[in-house]
């Protein structure tokens, strides 16, 4: 039981629980709140991470939650952006859809495949990550920018294709994979 209480664990469970206070923000059009509470979540991610791979405090059950933390954060920014400030993004509409539609067909294959979702925790995944965090900060604080829009989107579709081609081809789901290279040269033994 005490492997479920670690502080990682804690903090990708708190990203459950801001959920419906994200939605809640969003739907009253308080984009101050939602703004700092979005960020605060995303710090958590970058926290439980960094703190279950320095403590050596990895766990599947862990690793599941994070996934799960990861995607209430993707649901909550959806919402955010549609409640907030959609008229931005009218111009830019055909990325934003690629990307968000890539996203939940790499977590259906996965879903289908394993029956569960996987951290793979690929290297570009996480760089994606801080560039869309950035991106979506930025936006929220600043205003929207079309250079840092594309550079995320771009980066995103790389990230989500290659997530997608390891889903398709492991045999056995795979935690903490780095990347379909490093799976191709070291771990065989997941690969079909």
């Amino acid at each position: 039981m005490k492997k479920y209480f670690t502080v990682p664990n804690l903090l990708s469970a708190s990203r459950l629980f801001m959920f419906p206070f994200l939605l809640y923000f969003a739907y009253n059009e308080n984009r101050s709140f939602f703004t700092w509470l979005f960020i605060f979540s995303l710090f958590t991610d970058i926290a439980d991470g960094f703190i279950a791979r320095r403590f050596n405090i990895q766990t599947e059950f862990g690793s599941k939650l994070d996934s799960w933390g990861d995607l209430t954060n993707y649901v909550a920014v959806l919402y955010g952006i549609w409640q907030l400030c959609w008229t931005d993004f009218t111009n830019h509409l055909f990325g934003f859809v690629l990307l968000f539609s890539l996203y939940f067909l790499g977590t259906l294959l996965m879903l289908l495949k394993f029956k569960k979702l996987i951290g793979m925790h690929l290297y570009i995944s996480k760089a994606t990550g801080y560039v869309h965090v950035f991106f979506v900060c930025a936006w929220l604080l600043f205003g929207f920018n079309n250079t840092i829009y594309y550079i995320a989107i771009c980066i995103g579709l790389y990230s989500l294709i290659e997530e997608i081609m390891l889903t398709v081809l492991l045999k056995k789901p795979g935690q903490n994979l780095k990347s379909l290279y490093w799976v191709m040269r070291n771990r065989k033994d997941l690969l079909s």
